[in-house]
């Protein structure tokens, strides 16, 4: 965990009970042949973020089973942390409903509606499978609500803190147990977009999600564009009352903030683990004396990766001189296969890769190389030597690779970045900014961002990694604590005088 914030954070959790959840937990757990546990860990990074907090703070992390092993251990927990001070929880679901609520609800509408990307399949979606779905997430958010209630039952702490993560449990809070010594936040890492597009939500769904946002005390997204978009939903699509000036939004239970806290990694746990020998072990085979071009990627319509390489295929088109003389390599790992959009996807890609290689490759250079595998320590080491680092997102809440990569990047290797992802609004006076639809245009930022003057280069990376170092993971979690306990006590500060109110009107009137 980065010290900076490191004791402040240390000193706002003395006395609190700290309960964090999510879709997918810190860990897998399987049982290998000897009967011992083998602990797997989650990918994503939200996972990234919030792995550094378990090494100095006490954290209940609650998720739903991934493994036999898991829904095993269930809601008795077992001990996590380097010290054992934590636990992994977790909550099991019939399968048929887990995959209504994941795949139907989760994934098919909420991802691609608030990635904007509208399409036939979500319209033609019947209206018997969006309420089947629905029925499904309601089910799995209350369980959750009342899974956290029962553990705040048995908290030996005086007060209790619930950070709700991602839209996988908007409606959670709505189910939970509150009275004032329970606080909770809702994060949203995917991006909120505007209220036309949010619209094709069924309305009385919409209204519901909100209902259960401002079921919070605090609702945060990564930048001020999603609140924006946040509030004008809450005003324009429900005729909610809102204060632009304050963010807030005046819910069932009074006005609730909304801010925006950018999420970031934690560079000191990140620089230790580039150096391990197993990332090192990588590193001789992603050298080349040829320009690298790199990208990282989970394989999902929103990352846009085929416009990425079609940019590529455009930039040796256009400027020949830079045939056999760039590679570009893309790591990149499946993603929800059993959804037929995500394996269409997979077959596009690896169509265009063909194509590309076969016009341009020659016996002793494949222009594109890519690596089907979800290999974490070899992404570092490709990390390190990228000359290009490519993030051409159609929409992303943050997209950590953007940080991460240009954090431990050694050749001071230029970001060209989408202006869609959340990450643009923190480091965009340093990268290369590109139109995520613009194919053409991506092509000749790649070029601009291979010949870039060196000196220009090492500006831009010094600025960036100085920026994502004092922006880190735990001055995220920070804020988003302190300003939850700060929303309480102000609430409490305006109820006593309320009450100082209420008496001296009723003593005027006796």
């Amino acid at each position: 965990m980065n010290t900076d914030y490191k004791e402040s954070l240390n000193n706002i959790l003395k006395g609190l009970q700290l309960i964090l959840v999510s879709n997918r937990g810190p860990y897998t757990f399987e049982r290998q042949k000897n009967g011992n546990l083998e602990k797997l860990r989650g990918g994503g990074g939200l996972i990234s973020a919030f792995l550094s907090l378990l090494n100095d703070v006490n954290v209940t992390w609650l998720s739903i089973a991934r493994s036999k092993v898991d829904s095993e251990i269930g809601l008795k927990g077992i001990k996590i942390g380097p010290q054992g001070q934590s636990a992994a929880k977790f909550l099991s679901f019939d399968k048929k409903i887990y995959s209504s609520y994941y795949n139907d609800m989760c994934n098919e509408v909420f991802w691609f509606v608030q990635h904007s990307l509208i399409d036939e399949h979500i319209r033609k979606m019947s209206e018997k499978k969006k309420n089947i779905a629905w029925e499904s997430y309601r089910k799995v958010n209350k369980r959750f609500g009342e899974a956290i209630s029962k553990e705040i039952s048995q908290r030996k702490e005086d007060k209790t803190i619930v950070l709700f993560q991602d839209y996988h449990q908007y409606l959670a809070a709505k189910y939970l147990s509150k009275d004032e010594t329970v606080l909770s936040s809702h994060f949203t890492h995917v991006p909120w977009p505007t209220p036309e597009i949010i619209s094709a939500v069924p309305k009385q769904m919409l209204r519901k999600i909100i209902e259960g946002l401002l079921s919070n005390n605090l609702v945060v997204f990564h930048c001020e564009e999603y609140v924006r978009n946040f509030l004008n939903t809450c005003h324009d699509n429900l005729g909610l009352k809102i204060d632009k000036a304050e963010a807030k939004v005046f819910g069932n239970k009074g006005w609730v903030p909304i801010k925006a806290f950018p999420i970031s990694i934690d560079s000191l746990a990140l620089t230790e683990e580039s150096n391990m020998s197993k990332v090192r072990s990588y590193e001789s085979a992603i050298r080349s004396k040829k320009k690298l071009i790199f990208r990282a990627d989970r394989i999902d319509p929103c990352k846009n990766i085929v416009r990425g390489f079609l940019a590529f295929e455009k930039m040796l088109e256009l400027f020949p001189s830079f045939r056999n003389k760039v590679t570009f390599m893309a790591y990149l790992y499946e993603s929800r296969t059993d959804l037929e959009r995500y394996k269409k996807y997979l077959a596009d890609v690896k169509e265009t890769v063909k194509a590309i290689n076969a016009r341009f490759g020659t016996k002793d250079w494949k222009p594109i190389q890519l690596r089907l595998a979800d290999n974490y320590y070899q992404t570092l080491a490709a990390y390190k030597h990228f000359d290009v680092l490519l993030v051409n997102s159609i929409a992303d809440g943050m997209n950590l690779v953007a940080k991460e990569g240009t954090f431990l990047n050694k050749n001071n290797g230029v970001l060209v970045l989408s202006k869609k992802t959340g990450a643009y609004n923190e480091l965009k006076k340093y990268c290369i900014t590109v139109d995520p639809y613009d194919v053409k245009g991506t092509a000749v930022s790649l070029k601009e961002a291979l010949e870039m003057p060196e000196k220009e280069r090492k500006t831009r990376s010094d600025l960036m990694k100085q920026k994502i170092k004092v922006n880190n993971s735990t001055r995220w979690i920070y804020n988003q604590i302190d300003s939850i306990i700060g929303q309480a006590k102000d609430s409490q500060i305006q109820k006593l005088r309320l009450n100082k109110e209420r008496k001296a009107l009723h003593s005027s009137q006796s």
